[in-house]
């Protein structure tokens, strides 16, 4: 009987995954705001629990994209790993970000971060 390594393994070897630095580089790399969103998202979703610097920049970096698609689609990339580190920028967001929808979207999820930071689950 195969282990659960042998078995990640085979499963790895047919999906292919990406690495970090091919997701991150897809962010780099996009060249519209929809395919920038869509990298976000991917990164988002690879993100580690524990908290990860690299990531953290990428994403945030973009919560002030000129593009509403791209800070929208950032937000929600955020809350696949809600480090309380992106708490001061949504917090930005809710209160200046000049699309209402961006502003309702930070205030949906900013119980999220909030309740990281404070620790309760």
């Amino acid at each position: 009987m195969a282990s659960a390594v042998e078995l990640l393994r085979g499963v790895e070897s047919e999906i292919h995954p990406l690495s970090r630095a091919d997701l991150i580089r897809a962010v780099d790399d996009a060249n519209d705001p929809v395919s920038l969103g869509v990298a976000l998202m991917r990164l988002g979703a690879s993100a580690p629990v524990e908290f990860d610097e690299e990531i953290h920049e990428v994403i945030s970096g973009q919560f002030y994209s000129e593009y509403d698609v791209v800070r929208d689609m950032a937000v929600w990339a955020a809350t696949y790993a809600p480090y309380g580190q992106y708490r001061p920028d949504l917090e930005e967001l809710c209160e200046n970000d000049e699309s209402e929808k961006i502003r309702n979207r930070a205030r949906a999820v900013l119980p999220i971060f909030t309740r990281i930071e404070g620790g309760a689950g």
